[in-house]
């Protein structure tokens, strides 16, 4: 990172800058940088990263030296507050050094307080906190308050700033003329990134970057005023042939009646998952799309077919043990690579549940019958429009093995997320939504 300061830099002051807030702290001192990255898509934190590079560069041309930077996620540090999983640079802070903490995000008083009770106890100094929630709060209860960081970042920053600092300022703030372009970009390679980082990328086989370090290379970056920054490079390509693609899937889509569109069984290069998330945009930004189905091949819930869930049903209620019966299921399912089911009844057993609990579940669902028309997900629906109605609707049966339930965190009820349902209610479920 060039520290030379760029033309126009006024005088370096030392100490707070006049008209400041309280509480401020003299950039000077700060050693190092804790910034967390909050819950939600990566691309929405632009502005937050933005005004996080005018405060790095801030800083690294007060104390003539770039300042360490840490880079954490909003759950990944809540977590690590109630003991579950490890930071290491939060297990070797150094003594007697600074950080300025910088959050968007609200945490609770008893997790913040672990977090500044650790810098305490190592004999560094932390500086700043986040909007702090009562503890007593449930979590489903507690409001999603966020704050933009550029306000911190220019009290903290007052006059001391150059023509780098001041531009990064005003992008965060959406003032800087001509950076609609170039934040789209940043934006759709955030988007990449987090995607192919993120939950679904990790069940893979192949390694993966850490996003926290992209993200801390991508800050340094902009603080040094770079235009193509390293994430733009190796990610926007990436976004823009999986765009390409899901607009071309999104113009095949079959118009069933007016509003309600089909998309075809996916193919492999189209079960990548920036393309589906490419694909989502692009049709719930579409409002001629009241509903989007996709049809997939039916596949039954257990690797066991209807036959012989009777014949073990039968087996069972003729008196044979119980044990014995789950030992031929599970032996079945394993040579049949079920493996959710060979997994799902492991931990049953792991938990201590009861052959026969364990066993009439999987039973019962080995007597669904696959519809050879397949089965069609719901993937947009209108806001107004009760999934949970649906599928309470007499007459119109959903595929309970493919239909995602939530629990809402605030009411404590579950609703249904995305719903299945076999090709042959397809008229039945066009006549419920005309």
């Amino acid at each position: 990172m060039d520290l030379s300061p760029s033309p126009g830099t006024p005088e370096h002051s030392r100490g707070p800058a006049p008209n400041m807030p309280p509480l401020m702290v003299d950039l000077s001192t700060v050693d190092s940088v804790l910034f967390v990255l909050e819950r939600g898509r990566y691309g929405s934190a632009l502005p937050n990263l933005l005004a996080a590079a005018a405060l790095y560069r801030a800083i690294a041309l007060e104390r003539r030296g770039e300042p360490c930077l840490n880079v954490v996620g909003e759950t990944q540090l809540t977590n690590w507050a109630n003991r579950h999983g490890q930071i290491a640079f939060l297990e070797n802070l150094h003594p007697n050094a600074t950080t300025l903490f910088l959050s968007a995000s609200a945490f609770s008083r008893r997790d913040y307080a672990a977090i500044a009770g650790m810098y305490q106890a190592s004999d560094a100094i932390l500086v700043g906190k986040p909007q702090l929630i009562d503890d007593s709060i449930p979590i489903g209860k507690r409001p999603d308050s966020r704050r933009p960081l550029n306000t911190i970042a220019r009290a903290l920053i007052g006059p001391r700033a150059d023509e780098i600092v001041t531009e990064l300022l005003d992008q965060a703030d959406g003032i800087a003329p001509n950076a609609a372009a170039f934040h789209e970009m940043l934006q759709q390679s955030l988007s990449a990134l987090q995607v192919r980082t993120g939950f679904l990328a990790r069940r893979g086989a192949s390694p993966i970057a850490d996003p926290h370090l992209a993200i801390e290379r991508f800050i340094v970056e902009l603080a040094a005023g770079s235009r193509s920054p390293e994430l733009l490079r190796e990610y926007g390509p990436d976004y823009l042939d999986a765009r390409e693609l899901a607009q071309s899937i999104w113009d095949e889509a079959a118009e069933l009646t007016p509003g309600v569109f089909e998309l075809s069984s996916p193919g492999h290069r189209e079960r990548d998952h920036l393309v589906r998330n490419c694909l989502s945009g692009i049709y719930e930004a579409d409002p001629r799309a009241r509903f989007v189905l996709e049809r997939h091949d039916d596949v039954a819930p257990t690797a066991l077919t209807p036959e012989e869930g009777r014949d073990f049903s039968l087996r069972l209620k003729m008196g044979e043990p119980p044990r014995e019966i789950l030992d031929d299921v599970a032996q079945l399912v394993r040579e049949r690579r079920d493996n959710a089911t060979a997994m799902h009844i492991s931990l049953l057993e792991g938990r201590g549940r009861d052959e026969r609990s364990i066993l009439e579940p999987i039973l019962e669902r080995s007597q669904y019958r696959p519809d050879p028309g397949g089965v069609f997900t719901i993937l947009k629906s209108p806001r107004e429009f009760s999934l949970s109605t649906l599928v309470e609707r007499r007459g119109f049966e959903v595929v309970e093995h493919n239909t995602l339930w939530l629990v809402d965190a605030q009411t404590g009820r579950p609703h249904p997320m995305a719903i299945t349902f076999q090709a042959s209610q397809l008229a039945r479920f066009l006549r419920c939504v005309s």
